[in-house]
């Protein structure tokens, strides 16, 4: 395979290789930022409902607790008010149950605090003045002593003794009204909780479709546009080549057989021995061979732009100016003009001179060309200014100029305005308007009372 097809080969599978890895990256991004918010909102919200069921299960004891308090005071007053003693004793085992069962809650409640620190509000009930810490461990020391109590001396001691009456006073006074306090702290403080949950939740939700809002504007929008505006290209570029085909097999043949007939033609001169004819169809054919090594160099020109990178470096522009003009000497009308060249700002610049140097020919080849030789001096004019980091290239000439019919028409494929003063493949200002939106350029056109100007600016940096 030849070079140039391996490296557009190459070329093309990078440049597809890099747009997949972009939209893969992008993509990726925008999941793995969905999946941090599903993961942190499902961590919240795990952790708030581990919360909420150790509030609930506070809740439930310290309400057990309320009942317990009773319980402990009238399974007290059974024992001693029973007639029998068997039911004494098994009472006895009841209260002794609810005793321990209120102490195991109050070392849960208070080891619960562990994890979950209490509010101000919440220790000052335990263990502030008549806090329920103390008053639990009162009221059940005093429930155990009068339990020793019965088991020594009976029923009837309980009934005389001073516990029974310390316990059914603090029943009905003092730990009751405690419990009670804390229980509803223990409701306020998990509705509060729930609140803030409920908060949580819609932040969660605010945070969700600020995400998707973000992805859609920062990834998944500029996928979009990047994969429409491939396509656009793809489409652009597929409509181009099959223009670019039929009008370049019929530019191609043409000469072909121009030439074929005029070599014929050549060939019976010669036999006649008709040295006239002979010598002149053999410079029709030399004028044909021209105009095809023009349009295939044009071709060149085209594949060699299509295919080559973009490779910035450092332009003397009156250098670039000056061998411009030198390759211009070839051309029929150039001793018959006048140059003027005009450079203003920096005069060395840096950008792509493939690009650069190619729109600069092809405009003042244009101008060559196409001079007006009825004018009493043909002239092109040559101005370049280049400051804010923009280059701006203007030729202006006073040719043939353009009819205004044309204007929409001037810088597509193959387009020919002046066929009959000099051959052109016309593709010519087609590649100046393709090289300079390469360099993310511009180009431009004005019709003048007589000539014309062609002109075109580009991005450009200081020279190194």
């Amino acid at each position: 395979m030849p070079q140039s097809e391996t490296y557009n080969e190459v070329d093309y599978d990078s440049k597809t290789a890099a747009l997949k890895q972009r939209l893969v990256s992008r993509y990726s991004l925008a999941l793995g930022l969905i999946a941090c918010v599903l993961l942190l909102t499902y961590a919240t919200l795990t952790i708030q409902l581990n919360k909420n069921e150790a509030d609930a299960r506070q809740i439930n004891i310290s309400g057990m607790q309320r009942m317990l308090s009773q319980r402990i005071a009238l399974q007290a007053i059974e024992i001693a008010e029973t007639p029998s003693a068997d039911d004494a004793r098994e009472m006895a085992g009841r209260m002794q149950d609810a005793v321990d069962l209120m102490l195991s809650n109050h070392k849960e409640l208070l080891a619960s605090h562990d994890l979950f620190p209490m509010t101000d509000e919440m220790h000052d009930l335990y263990y502030g003045a008549h806090g329920i810490d103390g008053l639990v461990t009162d009221y059940t020391d005093t429930a155990s002593k009068l339990l020793t109590t019965f088991r020594g001396h009976g029923r009837q001691a309980v009934a005389q003794s001073p516990q029974l009456k310390e316990i059914i006073s603090t029943a009905n006074s003092g730990i009751l009204q405690h419990l009670n306090a804390v229980v509803y702290r223990y409701q306020e403080e998990a509705e509060q909780k729930v609140a803030k949950f409920s908060m949580l939740e819609t932040m969660f939700l605010l945070l969700g479709l600020i995400t998707l809002t973000l992805e859609a504007i920062f990834i998944f929008r500029p996928m979009a546009n990047e994969i429409v505006s491939k396509t656009k290209s793809l489409e652009k570029t597929n409509t181009e080549l099959i223009e670019f085909s039929y009008r370049i097999s019929h530019d191609l043949r043409a000469p072909v057989i121009s030439s074929y007939g005029l070599a014929q033609t050549a060939e019976r001169g010669i036999q006649e021995k008709d040295t006239e004819v002979s010598t002149k169809a053999l410079a029709y054919i030399k004028d044909s061979m021209v105009k095809l090594d023009t349009l295939i160099e044009d071709i060149i020109n085209l594949t060699r732009m299509k295919m080559s990178d973009v490779m910035f470096e450092d332009i003397d522009l009156s250098d670039l100016v000056t061998a411009t003009l030198e390759k211009m000497k070839a051309l029929e009308n150039y001793d018959k003009m006048v140059f003027k060249v005009d450079i203003k700002g920096d005069k060395k610049i840096r950008t792509a001179r493939l690009y650069f140097q190619q729109s600069l020919e092809n405009l003042v080849s244009n101008a060559i060309k196409y001079a007006d030789l009825s004018e009493d001096q043909p002239f092109l004019d040559i101005r370049i200014t280049t400051q804010d980091h923009k280059s701006t290239v203007i030729v202006t000439d006073n040719g043939l100029g353009i009819d205004e019919k044309y204007r929409s028409k001037i810088f597509g494929m193959f387009q020919r305005f002046h066929t009959g003063v000099s051959f052109g493949s016309g593709l010519g200002l087609y590649l100046v308007k393709q090289n300079i939106g390469i360099l993310n350029g511009s180009v431009k056109y004005a019709k003048l009372d007589s000539g014309s100007e062609f002109g075109f600016e580009v991005p450009v940096k200081k020279a190194s």
